[in-house]
């Protein structure tokens, strides 16, 4: 009897490392949002960190990735007040350069830099030393998509500042129409549905840069791509 599944995507997500280019995952569930990331971001770097955005005002939910154990603890962080995840106030350029002696590029670097989240500051600081480049999943950052603000245009100097600290951000958000997903380089939604052989769907590319193996308006069976379809299989028991 011939194999249902769809044929495997060669290459997976790896295309997303090669350039400095910024990934949001969106979709109405949690869950398989969260699977998806998880996935997308094993295929681009096996040390992938994980950030997930949680605080006191947030209420239960079913676990994910995080919470089930699928990162190494070294590799794990989570916030504890969501006001960690959120920009910091934009600096007097003026005064910044009275203090330090640089180009106006540098400047405009460190500004921006130093608007990031402050536990994204303190990841990229620990990150610096090893001069490598790491994905920094962003997971659950609905939560924090209020104090962010809403054109794409004025996020992605946030996006910038994380590349340019040698992270690859990816971000795993619940709900899929918030215009700021547009200044995010790769836009995948994730469309699922609960079938009696288990979960199944699409990736729907939104947006992708020319020249990678994904194009805009490209609808991709999940299971075609193995680490997503080893994803979804997992179970829910903690490891």
């Amino acid at each position: 009897m011939p194999s249902l599944a769809p044929p495997a995507r060669s290459g997976g997500f790896s295309v997303i490392a090669r350039g400095r280019w910024a990934t949001i995952v969106v979709g109405e569930s949690r869950d398989p949002v969260l699977r998806v990331a998880y996935a997308i971001a094993s295929d681009i770097d096996s040390g992938f960190l994980w950030l997930d955005i949680r605080g006191p005002s947030v209420g239960a939910e079913e676990a994910g990735p995080g919470e089930l154990g699928w990162i190494p603890s070294d590799r794990r962080f989570f916030t504890r007040e969501l006001a960690e995840a959120a920009p910091q106030p934009k600096l007097d350029r003026s005064a910044v350069v009275r203090v330090v002696r640089a180009d106006d590029q540098s400047v405009s670097s460190l500004t921006e830099f130093l608007r990031l989240p402050s536990i994204t500051q303190e990841i990229a600081a620990e990150l610096g030393a090893s001069h490598e480049r790491r994905v920094l999943v962003l997971a659950n950052a609905e939560r924090v998509r209020e104090r962010y603000p809403g054109q794409p245009q004025a996020i992605r100097p946030f996006l910038d500042a994380q590349l340019s600290a040698g992270l690859i951000p990816l971000f795993a958000v619940r709900g899929s129409r918030a215009p700021g997903r547009m200044a995010f380089d790769f836009v995948f939604r994730v469309e699922v549905e609960e079938t009696p052989r288990g979960r199944a769907g699409s990736l729907v590319v939104e947006k992708s840069p020319p020249g990678t193996p994904f194009h805009a308006g490209e609808r991709i069976p999940l299971l075609s791509f193995p680490s997503i379809a080893e994803s979804l299989a997992r179970g829910r028991d903690r490891v």
